[in-house]
């Protein structure tokens, strides 16, 4: 969670230092990374407001983290990102999470459209068990199980469908 947390904080700063009311995901400078599925180059733009790229890894993933910011891959990250996650709409909206949900049905690539139909849960990958870990707007992280995880991310108050980019 402590990690998650530092990495939902570091957005945040990076939106005040950036004179943004966006997150840096929903920074139209970033538009073009993420749409061709670079979360890497969206946690390198980060690297300034993160401490470390070990955060960027939960310590219960089975992925190693990067030994520094210039080795960074998507295999070095646990932590998937809302691409439609703004500071100004909801401090209720997930910016980031656990990477390991299924879905089903099984959607297509590393971008994944939520839609009150698509059924989801936390996958056992992670030592987290049938728990998994949100980060919201607001810098806050939340731990939620696999009955509440479709209503966190599927937030009432926000009329875009979230699209979630994974690592």
């Amino acid at each position: 969670m402590n990690n998650l947390r530092q990495v939902a904080l570091g957005e945040i700063v990076w939106s005040n230092d950036h004179r943004s009311t966006n997150l840096p995901a929903g920074d139209a400078g970033f538009g073009w990374l993420l749409s061709s599925g670079d979360i890497t180059s969206y946690y390198l733009a980060l690297s300034n407001e993160l401490v470390s790229p070990k955060i960027l890894a939960c310590p219960s993933d089975s992925r190693n983290p990067a030994p520094d910011f210039r080795s960074l891959t998507a295999n070095h990250l646990s932590y998937l990102l809302n691409l439609n996650a703004t500071s100004y709409i909801d401090a209720s909206i997930a910016v980031n999470g656990d990477r390991h949900i299924s879905f089903s049905p099984a959607p297509l690539g590393q971008t994944v459209t939520l839609t009150p139909n698509l059924s989801m849960q936390w996958t056992k990958k992670i030592g987290h068990g049938d728990i998994g870990n949100i980060a919201l707007v607001d810098g806050s992280v939340q731990k939620t199980s696999n009955r509440d995880l479709a209503a966190t991310l599927l937030s009432p108050s926000n009329t875009v469908p979230q699209r979630l980019l994974f690592p």
